[in-house]
C-alpha cells in the first residue's frame, strides 16, 4: 500500500469528510438557520422523518441535515422541499454510536441533535418524545419556535412512493437480527406456512426452509421494505429499523404485534389513538394473531 493511499485512509478516518447535496438556493431568507442529526441507528433517522417534514413545513428554516453515508438514502428526497443534506463519510455500523456528526455543522447554523435519549423522560420513540426533545432544544437556543404536542395529530412516516407489488393475503414479517438487541425472538415460518397456507409471508431477512409462500425480501432497503409492507394487510416484527420503517399512513390501523420485546426494559414506541400494536412474548400469540386474521379475512 502507498504512503499516500495510507495518509489518505488515515485522514478519513481522524477527519472525517462529507458532501453536499443541495437542490436549486432558495432566494428567500429565512428567519432561522438550522443544522439537524442523529448519531444513532436507522430506526432513530426514520422517526426523525416526521420532525422534520413539520420543520419544512412551517418554512421559518434555512435546513442543514447531517446523516451517515449508508444512511442518506432515507433522507435523500427532503433535498427537493429546500433541504440540503451533509452526507458524512462515516458509516453506521449498527453497533454504538459510529461518530458526531456535528462536525458538519455549517458555522452559519445551529446544531440540535433529535436524538431522544438526551433526557431522562425522553427515552421512549414516540412523537411525543420527539417534539418534547426538539422545543427544549428550540428553548435552550433562543428559538421562538414550538411544535405543538396533539395526539389526535401525530404524523406518520411518509417516504417517496415505490411500486411494489405482493401476493394475495400477504403479511409481513421483520424477522432479522436487531441492532439494539433487544429482541432475540424467533419466528417459527415452518408451522406458520403450513398451517396458513393461503398467506404469503414477505419477510425482511433471509430463512433455511424453502417454503412456497415465504418470499424473502432481504434485497432490499428500508424505503423498499416501507412500500412492500403497505401492500401488506398485516405486519409482524421485533421492533428494529425494518419494523420502524412501516409505520406509514397506509399501515396506521393495520393489525401489528412487535415480538420479544420486553416493555420493561425497553421504551415502546410511536403510540397514538387508535393504535393497534400488540405485544408477545410466544409463538403461541403469534399463531392466535394468524388465526384471528384468518378469520378477518374470510
Amino acid at each position: 500500500m502507498s504512503v499516500r493511499r495510507i495518509w489518505n485512509q488515515w485522514l478519513s478516518y481522524v477527519v472525517p469528510r462529507y458532501q453536499v447535496l443541495s437542490a436549486a438556493p432558495v432566494l428567500l431568507k429565512r428567519p432561522y438557520q438550522l443544522y439537524l442529526y442523529n448519531n444513532w441507528h436507522n430506526g432513530d433517522v426514520i422517526f426523525s422523518r416526521p420532525l422534520y417534514q413539520k420543520i419544512i413545513e412551517s418554512q421559518l428554516f434555512d435546513l442543514v441535515i447531517g446523516v451517515y453515508q449508508n444512511a442518506a438514502y432515507l433522507l435523500e428526497d427532503l433535498v427537493a422541499q429546500g433541504v440540503t443534506l451533509h452526507i458524512s463519510s462515516m458509516k453506521d455500523s449498527g453497533k454504538g454510536c459510529a461518530g458526531d456528526l456535528a462536525y458538519m455543522c455549517p458555522s452559519t447554523h445551529t446544531a440540535v441533535h433529535t436524538w431522544l435519549g438526551q433526557y431522562p423522560d425522553t427515552h421512549p420513540h414516540t412523537w411525543q418524545s420527539t417534539v418534547t426533545v426538539f422545543n427544549r432544544l428550540m428553548q435552550l437556543h433562543k428559538m421562538d419556535f414550538e411544535i405543538p404536542y396533539l395526539p389526535e395529530d401525530t404524523p406518520m412516516v411518509r417516504f417517496p412512493s415505490q411500486k411494489k407489488s405482493v401476493l394475495a393475503n400477504a403479511v409481513y414479517v421483520e424477522n432479522g437480527h436487531t441492532r439494539s438487541e433487544h429482541s432475540d425472538f424467533i419466528f417459527d415460518f415452518q408451522t406458520m406456512a403450513q398451517q396458513f397456507s393461503h398467506f404469503n409471508f414477505y419477510c425482511t431477512a433471509p430463512i433455511k426452509l424453502n417454503l412456497s409462500n415465504v418470499h424473502v425480501c432481504a434485497h432490499e432497503n428500508l424505503v423498499g421494505l416501507s412500500a412492500i409492507s403497505e401492500q401488506c394487510i398485516a405486519i409482524l416484527g421485533k421492533g428494529s429499523g425494518p419494523f420502524l420503517c412501516t409505520y406509514t399512513e397506509k399501515n396506521r390501523f393495520k393489525p401489528r404485534a412487535v415480538c420479544g420485546y420486553d416493555t420493561n426494559r425497553w421504551a415502546p414506541f410511536w403510540d397514538y389513538p387508535n393504535n393497534p400494536l400488540q405485544y408477545f412474548q410466544n409463538r403461541e400469540e403469534v399463531m392466535d394473531f394468524l388465526s384471528l386474521l384468518d378469520k378477518t379475512c374470510a
